[in-house]
């Protein structure tokens, strides 16, 4: 974390984000699932400094590796082992919805209801252009299956997690 000035001048907050080259490439492939990462990056940034984050106010740096100075780091692995109690929930409760409107549409969005899940991180989203698939972090069966009615064009497809409410919604503009 570091106090800077933006190309503005104005005073703002860097924090860094430490990944690996391999992983990196891997996100920067895919759009929808960098941003998802990015989403989740963030959403640990606001629990562990106490702050709100805009989660669409990142930058990833094109000719720098880091702001300011950078220091070694350690990773250490630690198990992620997770029991869960009762019985599983069922499926999600969700809505899909055209804009502007059901004979026009431009954008499918779909808004599902998590009460279970914490954050985006306990989240694996896939998307194409006949379904969208949500399951758990841990692996397992999914948790909702959905046939899309119009193939979305999963480049500019975008999501978000609001931890407050317990809603994924998934904005998908259609292909042209």
């Amino acid at each position: 974390m570091a106090s800077l000035l933006s190309r503005t001048g104005q005073p703002c907050t860097a924090y860094d984000v430490v990944v690996n080259s391999g992983f990196f490439r891997t996100l920067q492939a895919d759009p929808l699932y960098l941003e998802f990462f990015l989403t989740v990056a963030m959403e640990g940034l606001s629990e562990k400094y106490g702050v709100e984050l805009e989660l669409n106010e990142w930058r990833v740096l094109q000719n720098r590796k880091f702001l300011g100075s950078i220091s070694a780091q350690n990773i250490r692995a630690r198990p992620h082992i997770q029991e869960l109690e009762g019985p599983p929930p069922g499926p999600p409760k969700f809505v899909v919805v055209a804009e502007p409107s059901a004979q026009h549409p431009k954008v499918l969005q779909a808004r599902v209801l998590l009460p279970h899940i914490k954050g985006a991180g306990s989240l694996r989203l896939g998307l194409n252009h006949e379904r969208l698939e949500l399951g758990g972090g841990g692996g397992g069966p999914p948790l909702l299956h959905l046939e899309l009615p119009l193939p979305p064009d999963p480049a500019r497809c975008r999501a978000r997690f609001h931890r407050g409410t317990k809603v994924l919604t998934v904005t998908m503009p259609l292909q042209l």
